[in-house]
């Protein structure tokens, strides 16, 4: 609670629980020279070989939509900044490649504009993809909730986590979100799917996300102590 001091017009704050002895005692063990930073660079390796499995492949549309969706996955699970250069490689492969893309599904013609867009290719707003773009908007959204709302019928795990995404961006769209709050909401996610292809890409997210948070508590008692002393 803040309260009015009667002989001034500042405020009187209540003290932070955050003092710097509280500071200072943080300790994590998600550092780099932990078993869990050489773990995550065995899974960096694994993710590289992925990409390079995918390119590989004879199919170019198939190829390129797993790349995609690969993509996508890495992208919100918040690790695909260790993945700049096989990133800009795949999408610039992708861009090159002449694929009807009319014909793949309105779901990955959004992922594929919004990558290639998010990542400085320039697409040609008259494509068929914007009008198919355009059917996502938050009429439909909203109707598809009351839609599954309205079914009788025992929820199952897929519509469950549908719900969950559809309800999730109509409140906070992905643009608007900040990146790591984004990032933590989906590592839930992702986990609650069946079949998740490869769950090393989950165990990957978890341990980059509290190595992450390792840094900036480091971060913050640097801070502190500077500010202290």
């Amino acid at each position: 609670m803040v309260k009015e001091d009667k002989r001034s017009t500042s405020y009187v704050y209540p003290p932070s629980i955050w003092d710097h002895e509280f500071v200072q005692s943080l300790k994590s063990e998600y550092t780099k020279e932990s078993k869990y930073g050489r773990r995550v660079e065995e899974l960096k390796e694994f993710v590289r070989r992925m990409f390079a499995d995918h390119q590989k492949e004879s199919d170019r549309s198939l190829a390129s939509s797993d790349l995609l969706m690969l993509i996508n996955i890495i992208q919100r699970l918040g690790i695909s900044y260790h993945f700049d250069t096989e990133i800009k490689a795949a999408l610039c492969a992708i861009k090159d490649e002449h694929i009807i893309w009319e014909k793949e599904t309105s779901v990955l013609q959004a992922v594929r504009f919004r990558l290639l867009r998010q990542h400085g290719s320039e697409v040609s707003q008259g494509e068929k993809i914007l009008r198919e773009v355009q059917g996502l908007t938050v009429n439909f959204l909203k109707g598809y909730m009351t839609m599954m709302e309205e079914e009788v019928e025992e929820d199952n795990n897929k519509k469950i986590i549908m719900k969950k995404m559809v309800r999730h961006a109509l409140v906070m769209p992905l643009q608007w979100d900040m990146p790591r709050v984004q990032t933590r909401w989906f590592i839930d996610v992702y986990e609650m799917m069946e079949g998740m292809n490869p769950q090393l890409l989950l165990e990957f997210a978890k341990l980059d996300f509290n190595m992450v948070q390792a840094i900036h508590q480091e971060d913050l008692k640097n801070i502190s102590r500077y500010v202290h002393y």
